[in-house]
């Protein structure tokens, strides 16, 4: 009775005081993801004997429950963020350098895709550690380029006679159809310009180089493709990649650019699709290379963890390979661990399409005023989406929003400097 006794008391103790983190992830508790979840807490379990409380957030609701919880103190040990928040959370010294950790808990900078690791760094710190490769690639109608007889764009140039071919070959009206509305809008700025062999700042993150030539002249030719050329419909001011998608479904539209987790959701509702769509490599622009847009989830630890050890444990855990390939595949974003794509579970030819465009895939420049720049860029896209739909638009107006943009974003770059 008594060793009964004993054993029952030892039971209770390691149950009790067993190590146990809390991690926030943000998404949508489909089927997949709980299945996901299911399999990645019980692998960490096994192998570092740590719980981990799983709470799934919505997107929409993250900013908010994050400040709350910083401004409260009572914050989680380890939280998925969108990466240009990790910088801002880092500067409002709510969560830790991870640089100290590198190679340790989490690998060095050559296992990454070169835009995952921009993602992690800045001005010397590593804010947080890279968890997918969210991609905004080149998706094309690959049936639709067979039926005209023609092949991918490698260039600006390339998409404008592929058009006009699908015009005249298929009837398609409007055969490019690049979202233009909200944060879609921004992302794509940032595409041409990079595409353009430009950015919005200098190097050392200390200039806004928002209305350089290169800038006005990347931004101009999205806005040409529909006024001077006429192979994109005006309509694009209103659409985000839902109705991209749409028109791409229909075949109303051969060519646009979408998030890579946005089409393997759809071909899961529409399978037939399969063979009709296809990732290619991004175009050219007319003074720089292919690029795409990556906008990694990110992870962070806050300095107001009780268990950091454990939740670097834990980052590191999720940085494994194996926990890679478990991750991306079930919510369909790609990896940004070079070494998670030699399993079989990315060589269907979506991933491989996908992957075209994660290897040359760009992260917005992490400096504290980034996020101010962006905010300032979307509300200078709806003044000049609206000026192109009540027929105002001109070059000459463009490069007077850019300016005024630039002249912004260079206060708010200047203000941050002296902090």
């Amino acid at each position: 009775m008594r060793k009964l006794l004993v054993f029952l008391i030892a039971v209770v103790f390691v149950f009790a005081f067993s190590e146990r983190i809390t991690f926030w992830y943000m998404g949508s508790e489909t089927p997949s993801v709980q299945k996901m979840k299911a399999e990645l807490i019980n692998e960490f379990k096994k192998e570092y004997g740590i719980d981990v409380d799983w709470e799934t957030i919505s997107w929409d609701d993250a900013w908010n429950k994050l400040t709350a919880a910083i401004a409260s103190g009572d914050v989680p040990d380890v939280s998925m963020v969108g990466f240009t928040w990790a910088a801002s959370f880092y500067y409002s010294g709510a969560t830790l350098d991870l640089k100290p950790y590198v190679g340790k808990y989490f690998p060095p900078k050559e296992a990454w895709i070169p835009g995952g690791w921009a993602s992690m760094v800045g001005n010397g710190h590593v804010y947080s550690v890279v968890w997918d490769a969210d991609t905004t690639g080149f998706l094309i109608r690959k049936d639709l380029f067979e039926k005209a007889g023609i092949k991918p764009p490698e260039t600006w140039v390339d998409m404008i006679v592929d058009a006009k071919i699908l015009q005249e070959k298929l009837g398609i009206k409007y055969p490019i159809l690049i979202p233009l509305h909200g944060w879609d809008g921004v992302h794509v700025y940032q595409i041409f310009a990079w595409q353009n062999g430009t950015d919005w700042f200098t190097k050392d993150g200390k200039k806004a180089i928002i209305n350089n030539p290169l800038n006005v002249q990347a931004i101009s030719f999205i806005y040409d493709l529909i006024t001077k050329y006429k192979v994109m419909d005006p309509a694009v001011v209103e659409y985000s990649g839902d109705e991209a998608m749409a028109n791409i479904y229909n075949g109303n539209a051969a060519m646009t650019y979408v998030g890579g987790n946005d089409v393997y959701n759809l071909l899961f509702q529409y399978p037939d699709l399969k063979n009709k769509i296809a990732f290619v490599k991004p175009p050219a622009g007319f003074f720089g290379g292919p690029a795409a847009f990556l906008s990694p989830d990110n992870l962070v630890v806050f300095k107001g963890s009780r268990h950091k050890e454990a939740a670097l444990k834990w980052i590191k855990f999720l940085s494994e390979k194996k926990s890679q390939v478990i991750y991306c595949s079930a919510v369909g974003l790609p990896s940004p661990l070079k070494a998670a794509w030699e399993d079989p579970a990315f060589s269907t030819p979506f991933w491989k399409g996908l992957w075209e465009n994660v290897q040359v895939g760009k992260s917005s420049m992490l400096i504290p005023a980034f996020g101010f720049a962006e905010n300032t860029m979307k509300m200078a896209i709806a003044k000049i989406n609206s000026a192109l739909s009540n027929g105002t638009y001109s070059k000459e107006y463009l490069e007077k929003v850019l300016k005024e943009v630039n002249d912004k974003v260079q206060r708010e770059i200047d203000r941050m400097s002296k902090h």
